[in-house]
């Protein structure tokens, strides 16, 4: 005699198979659409295995039946949101520090301190920027010096603005890559 509970075991069973079968053969098409929707390309496979996790722990769900693509696209789509809010969110300093040095250098203020530690920084951050596609400097000072809306920004530069979203990220992690590489290589000699 087989148990209410076993048949219901072996029935999920079945179905999580038969998710993971239908995964495995839209894999390739999942990690384009992950690698569209990253924030970086690094993530790119931690979102295709999320994207996995979900697609197999929600097989009742779906209707193998049909074209799986445009859920499988909704669900990659949604889970790559996710890293980008977890993304940006380690980010608040370095964003700052850029708003910061954009809205001094644009102003012209300068202090007569002695260097500090954060004269150090917005010297690695002129540097880096120095090094960034005359695009992608415009698209930073609009963005935090003449705090333009990304709307506005998309529109005056003909830009996507999910494009534009992603370029900023991308900007932004350049940006911080590259001043702790100045930092580490002693460009700068921080105290």
């Amino acid at each position: 005699m087989i148990f209410p509970m076993e048949k219901d075991t072996k029935s999920n069973q079945a179905l999580k198979d038969k998710a993971t079968a239908k995964f495995m053969e839209l894999t390739r098409y999942v990690r384009f659409v992950a690698y569209e929707k990253a924030p970086s390309r690094d993530l790119v496979g931690d979102i295709v295995n999320d994207v996995f996790i979900y697609f197999v722990e929600h097989a009742d769900r779906w209707d193998y039946t049909r074209d799986l693509r445009p859920v499988i696209k909704g669900v990659t789509h949604n889970i790559a949101l996710q890293h980008w809010r977890k993304y940006t969110q380690m980010l608040p300093k370095t964003l700052s520090e850029i708003a910061g040095f954009l809205i001094r250098n644009e102003n012209g203020s300068e202090e007569d301190e002695s260097v500090s530690h954060k004269e150090l920084e917005e010297t690695a951050l002129e540097l880096c920027m120095a090094k960034l596609s005359p695009q992608h400097r415009q698209i930073l000072v609009a963005f935090y010096y003449r705090r333009m809306k990304l709307s506005e920004i998309a529109q005056e530069m003909h830009i996507k603005l999910g494009t534009l979203q992603k370029m900023i990220c991308r900007i932004r992690i350049v940006l911080r890559e590259c001043i702790e590489k100045a930092i580490q290589e002693g460009v700068l000699h921080v105290e």
